[in-house]
């Protein structure tokens, strides 16, 4: 099989692969944009050859060609060795690798943010893709251990079979244990950006995180509440956002934001949003949960519980330092537009994320891993300092820093090839016109990190009896 890359030259610079049989020499658009309309079944069904490398990041970007406003885009233009391509136009297939960049029609009208229903969307992948996000949520639920029972005794074994069953035949017990479930497994997982870093994905759809989860990797705060919403969105679960920042949040910003949509970035909204969260009504309750892992303890709280966060916020430790974070409950569309922004609109996030937020490549319970660049020399002993006089002031232990020369020093084989890879990537990928040095990463051990997970007393007595849940 021969490559057909897309690569995005606006929005968010991803890139989308199809596999194409090599005896393929060229394919219309006419034809593409067909076989973009349909799900891999359905494609199959049609006689078409072609198939997505990646079954969710092919759904993104039937998404974003197939209904390009309701990602904040116009439509959407294809161009192959800077020519337009036109519907009776063909695509060349003649290389073994093949490369299509998107581009926008300016002329068309301006997005409107209330075409943005990631609802929607989530649940068109899932119908396209059941297969794959269910056996990725099956891998890790483990339901011998943790028995969903239906209000007729039966004990379902597939995130399938509770998606039937959920809307008629479970009690409100059985949905709030199934949820909070969900929400253990989505903290459980990684805080980090390696994962995205190497598979140069700026921003992962709710989706596409459960097989990354299954793959033992994480993501960050959005992400991880974008899983969450993406399994209520399946289930019909009715969800919200809630946003933070590390100063207040004005009454209008829902207001700002729709300038902003509307200028295509002209306009920056204000504040900056730094946090999300969700909220969700289930078996009669609603509850606040928080799965960001890392840098803030698992919430999982009732309407009581949550009401002193909603009004005087919340505690986030960023390694060396403690963020107080304003919360605010926004409108539905506000959530689906900040997620949409993430995901098809933010270049190099990923980056951001690592260098600009300060949040690195991975924060767990007893290890930082971040990154800088080095020039060398004395710059490089000031950037040492630095993090030296921080652990320090923290009573944190001394930093290591690793850099290509002393690689192989690194204990553990899988996080010394994750920061192989990810300086490979750093290096070839991050642009910086002003960079003239390498990469260092910082491996800053952790001591007294964690806070105990914060569960509302009604959340835990409807839990598994005897479960390690229920205790902690």
């Amino acid at each position: 099989m021969k490559q057909l890359i897309f690569h995005d030259d606006h929005g968010n610079g991803a890139s989308y692969r199809l596999l194409v049989p090599a005896a393929m020499t060229h394919w219309r658009i006419r034809d593409f944009l067909d076989f973009m309309t349909r799900t891999g079944a359905d494609a199959h069904d049609h006689g078409y050859l072609p198939r997505a490398a990646d079954p969710l990041r092919h759904e993104a970007f039937r998404y974003l060609a197939n209904d390009p406003a309701s990602t904040l885009n116009r439509p959407l233009t294809y161009f192959q060795n800077h020519r337009p391509l036109g519907p009776d136009d063909s695509i060349d297939l003649t290389d073994h690798e093949t490369f299509v960049t998107i581009r926008r029609e300016l002329q068309a009208d301006r997005p409107d943010p209330n075409c943005v229903d990631v609802a929607r969307h989530n649940r068109r992948t899932f119908a396209a893709n059941m297969l794959v996000t269910a056996q990725a949520v099956d891998a890790m639920f483990r339901f011998d251990r943790y028995p969903i029972v239906t209000a007729d005794g039966r004990f379902l074994d597939t995130f399938l079979h509770v998606a039937d069953e959920f809307p008629g035949n479970l009690d409100a017990v059985n949905k709030l244990r199934f949820l909070y479930r969900i929400a253990a497994l989505v903290h459980a997982a990684p805080f980090e950006n390696f994962s995205k870093i190497v598979t140069g994905i700026p921003f992962r759809s709710g989706a596409e995180m459960w097989p990354n989860m299954a793959a033992g990797f994480g993501g960050i705060c959005a992400e991880k509440t974008a899983a969450v919403k993406f399994i209520c969105d399946v289930l019909n679960i009715p969800s919200f956002p809630i946003v933070g920042a590390s100063t207040k949040i004005p009454d209008d910003y829902h207001q700002k934001l729709r300038i902003y949509i509307e200028s295509e970035g002209a306009c920056e909204p204000s504040p900056w949003i730094q946090h999300h969260l969700i909220v969700v009504e289930i078996g009669g309750g609603r509850f606040l949960i928080d799965t960001t892992n890392g840098n803030v303890p698992f919430l999982f709280l009732n309407d009581a519980d949550m009401q002193p966060f909603l009004a005087h916020g919340m505690q986030a430790r960023m390694v060396h330092a403690v963020e107080h974070l304003y919360l605010r409950r926004v409108p539905n569309w506000v959530g689906d537009v900040l997620l949409t922004l993430c995901e098809f609109h933010v270049p190099d996030l990923q980056f951001q994320y690592m260098f600009d937020q300060g949040l690195g490549m991975e924060i767990t319970s007893s290890l930082y891993v971040g990154a800088y660049f080095d020039w060398g020399g004395s710059r490089s002993s000031l950037m040492q300092n630095y993090y030296a006089v921080r652990a320090k002031r923290l009573r944190l232990p001394y930093p290591r820093f690793i850099h290509e020369q002393n690689l192989s020093s690194v204990p553990g084989r899988g996080l010394r090839e994750r920061l192989a890879a990810a300086l490979g990537v750093l290096r070839e990928q991050y642009a910086d016109p002003y960079y003239t040095g390498d990469f260092t990463f910082v491996l800053q051990p952790l001591a007294h990190f964690w806070k105990h997970p914060r569960i509302s007393r009604s959340v835990r007595d409807m839990l598994w009896p005897d479960s390690h849940e229920k205790a902690a």
